[in-house]
């Protein structure tokens, strides 16, 4: 008897979980209620800036943003900014096999307050105790498949680590991160505001 009470309200809880995932819902908005100040520096756009002292931005791109109305911008190349070394102007790449590369965040404030003096930025701080060393144990994505993007470009293969062909985020041996970052921190961290300001 057990059993088949169960079984009956499995069924009912079923049924009626169905039709709560088939109900449809509405949402209205009234664009007239309740309009408050919101801040303008929601409206941002991320890493629309040139952290590349040999690609500078083109005064077309700078007028593309002016264009926009972009009031607020948030730099600094996303996962990117998590190991950045601003004294050494590298940075390790998670998204691209923890890779370190050339960046620098130096020219992105300066070409901003040269030629956009009203536009406000802001960037990160590196939180994990660790920035990148050296690119000197990247792995060669370039040997590998020509520097191609494929679902492998997450896996840690800097700093010696094994590549799983199969793809997915997970190296067959995970690359060493001694290997390519250093201790960073915290008045490592916070020193690039004096350095800037």
């Amino acid at each position: 008897m057990k059993r088949y009470s169960i079984i009956f309200i499995l069924s009912i809880l079923f049924s009626i979980s169905g039709n709560l995932m088939s109900q449809t819902v509405n949402v209205t908005v009234d664009v007239n209620a309740g309009k408050h100040k919101i801040s303008p520096n929601i409206f941002g756009k991320n890493n629309c800036l040139s952290s590349d002292p040999n690609k500078p931005m083109t005064e077309a791109e700078w007028q593309f943003l002016r264009d926009a109305g972009v009031r607020f911008v948030r730099e600094n190349g996303g996962n990117n900014a998590t190991k950045y070394n601003w004294r050494k102007k590298i940075s390790s790449h998670p998204d691209w096999y923890n890779n370190v590369y050339s960046a620098s965040w130096d020219f992105e404030v300066q070409s901003m307050q040269e030629t956009c003096q009203v536009l406000p930025g802001c960037g990160p701080f590196q939180l994990i105790g660790r920035a990148a060393s050296t690119n000197a144990n990247n792995f060669n994505d370039w040997g590998y498949n020509g520097s191609k993007w494929w679902s492998g470009v997450n896996q840690n293969l800097a700093g010696g680590g094994q590549i799983n062909t199969s793809g997915g985020s997970k190296a067959l041996v995970d690359g060493n991160p001694d290997l390519y970052t250093m201790v960073w921190n915290v008045d490592s961290t916070t020193g690039i505001l004096p350095h800037w300001f």
